[in-house]
């Protein structure tokens, strides 16, 4: 039997877009076009949520209000992080698995809008 080369399953592309994925434990890693686009001078970021559509946003900010989180953008990447486990167990929106968006701006608000999860092979 010839040899077959495993590949691992559910992984999501490469974007060019921005984006983030929020991880199963809150953590979010926003990327790199994000990151440069949205984020560069932002030490803060505030997190809204529309209860009748369930809705995220993100705005960034250079000084933090009151439930504002602190983002940091660690040396050697180019990529931006927080954590937002509050918001997350505070609106019942905890999920088992990590999930990928794409951010667009909306009145003054940068959207999450998730992508579909990627298929097994």
């Amino acid at each position: 039997m010839p040899w077959e080369l495993f590949k691992k399953p559910g992984r999501y592309p490469s974007s060019s877009e921005p984006g983030l994925t929020i991880s199963r434990k809150g953590s979010v890693l926003i990327n790199s076009i994000a990151t440069e686009r949205y984020f560069s001078t932002a030490r803060f970021v505030e997190v809204y949520y529309d209860k009748e559509t369930g809705r995220i946003a993100l705005k960034p900010a250079e000084q933090g209000g009151p439930g504002a989180f602190a983002v940091r953008q660690p040396k050697g990447t180019q990529h931006t992080l927080f954590t937002m486990l509050s918001f997350l167990k505070w609106n019942n929106l905890v999920a088992d698995h990590s999930r990928r968006y794409t951010l667009t701006e909306e009145g003054g608000l940068l959207v999450l809008t998730p992508l579909p999860a990627p298929k097994r092979r």
